[in-house]
């Protein structure tokens, strides 16, 4: 049976989801070292995923809004012809 418990709150895992800053990947270590168990509430893993779906979806929108205004260039086209993609 384990002597400490993390229960982490989405104010932790805003801008790092998957554990990959500093923070988050010391966290992670020590808990291993230490055989801490750390959870995640059902509330705060659905608001993460709806967080990491709103960043994608923005994401999404600045690079079709990248797209449409480099059409005029013919961008598409020369990369699509530098890759050999049709």
């Amino acid at each position: 049976m384990n002597d400490f418990y993390i229960f982490l709150d989405t104010s932790i895992l805003y801008k790092d989801p998957f554990f990959k800053g500093n923070f988050s990947s010391k966290l992670l270590e020590v808990a291993r070292e230490k055989n801490v168990d750390i959870y995640l509430s059902r509330i705060v893993l659905d608001e993460l995923v709806r967080n990491y779906e709103k960043i994608i979806n923005e994401e999404n929108s600045k690079l079709s809004k990248i797209i449409s205004d480099s059409s005029h260039y013919n961008f598409v086209n020369k990369i699509t012809k530098l890759f050999d993609v049709e």
